[in-house]
């Protein structure tokens, strides 16, 4: 059994911002049509509304793109932080054990 004493707190950032990304589009795109369903639109206030209305279906790009750019942002933020707090913790608990198996050819 292997321990993994240290992760690459960049390529963390990495990872964490593109799974992040792709979350944000489907969280823009969930709000989008939300933002467009009758019953949702009776719970706004009257400005919101005609804010929406002057996007128009604009609102079905701009909502999914700022959930990507959200989702990058806060998952680059995010990998930092969780690897720097593991790459800590393993110093003083000696890091989380992997078992690997090896193929024979």
């Amino acid at each position: 059994m292997k321990s993994l004493k240290k992760v690459g707190i960049l390529s963390l950032a990495y990872v964490l911002a593109i799974f992040y990304g792709l979350a944000g589009i489907l969280q823009g795109f969930a709000l989008a049509f939300q933002i467009t369903d009758s019953t949702f639109r009776a719970t706004m206030n009257t400005v919101l509304i005609s804010f929406l209305d002057k996007l128009g279906s604009w609102i079905l790009l701009i909502a999914p793109f700022f959930g990507l750019i959200i989702g990058l942002i806060v998952g680059f933020i995010s990998g930092i932080i969780v690897a720097s707090l593991y790459n800590l913790i393993s110093k003083l608990t000696g890091g989380v054990k992997i078992e690997f198996e090896e193929h024979k050819k």
